[in-house]
């Protein structure tokens, strides 16, 4: 099997996640190289993985291959005029949310094959959700290797139109803060009726990775039917969800990812 020279851009909480994921697949370390301004961060990746670091992010792209922007959004356009003159058709994987595919390739004047990813942060487990998107040009050999990369810490979906990438940034590539919020307000309605903190984050813990290995082991059943099965005629369960009804919160909960889906295309129609 042919291995790429690939090089990271960052050494971040995704960029440690992917270099993980390659890794674990049997990616050759010689074969990785991380970039990135702190040395402290390089050495962490270095005696973890055993890859190539470089505080260059210019040697760290001259013999890639593969270059992945594992970077945040703001310094994406920095990064990218700084490394411009070193890329040529190399396969340009981006992680900056809110950047399109033709403002990536305008920020390093190149022409070649560009790939855009939306991962999360349980990626750091290898139980994240990646979306991707890829111009129609892109071969289907780097489709293949973007899709194994990012199959190596969780669940793949390819999308059909660049614009859904703003719906996945917005749903699961912050998903999991709205997961936490909700687990944080049930942990603080414990506590106020009259449990200890450390058990009521136990319960709310352990009642959220139970719940999500019922949607995940019952695919067949949809979130909605499990719920139902939970909530007996004029029992508990319904006097909460009763409120909750009351209150519209699935509405406000659908509105929010609609503003974080907004604020995602307001971000990309910035950059242009």
């Amino acid at each position: 099997m042919q291995y790429p020279v690939t090089a990271i851009i960052g050494a971040g909480n995704m960029a440690t996640a992917v270099i993980a994921g390659l890794i674990e697949s049997g990616y050759p370390a010689d074969k990785i190289i991380a970039a990135n301004r702190g040395q402290e961060k390089l050495q962490a990746l270095s005696s973890k993985f055993g890859i190539g670091t470089t505080q260059n992010n210019r040697q760290a792209v001259q013999d890639a291959e593969v270059v992945i922007l594992a970077v945040k959004p703001a310094v994406i356009k920095t990064v990218c005029t700084e490394i411009a003159e070193d890329i040529e058709q190399q396969l340009i994987l981006s992680l900056a949310a809110g950047k399109k595919i033709s403002t990536i390739k305008k920020y390093l004047d190149c022409n070649g094959p560009v790939i855009r990813a939306m991962p999360n942060t349980p990626c750091l487990l290898s139980k994240g959700t990646t979306g991707l998107f890829a111009e129609p040009q892109v071969s289907q050999t780097n489709r293949d290797f973007v899709t194994s990369l990012f199959s190596n810490i969780g669940e793949v979906v390819w999308l059909d139109s660049e614009i859904q990438i703003d719906v996945v940034t917005a749903l699961s590539g912050s998903g999991p803060a709205y997961y936490f919020y909700l687990a944080e307000a049930m942990i603080k309605a414990g506590v106020e009726l009259g449990l200890d903190e450390a058990i009521s984050q136990k319960l709310v813990n352990q009642t959220a990775l139970g719940s999500a290995a019922m949607l995940t082991n019952q695919p067949v059943t949809s979130a909605k039917d499990l719920r139902k099965a939970v909530t007996s005629p004029n029992g508990t369960t319904e006097a909460a969800t009763n409120l909750f009804d009351k209150n519209e919160l699935m509405k406000i909960i659908i509105n929010g990812v609609r503003a974080g889906t907004n604020r995602g295309t307001e971000i990309s129609n910035e950059s242009e």
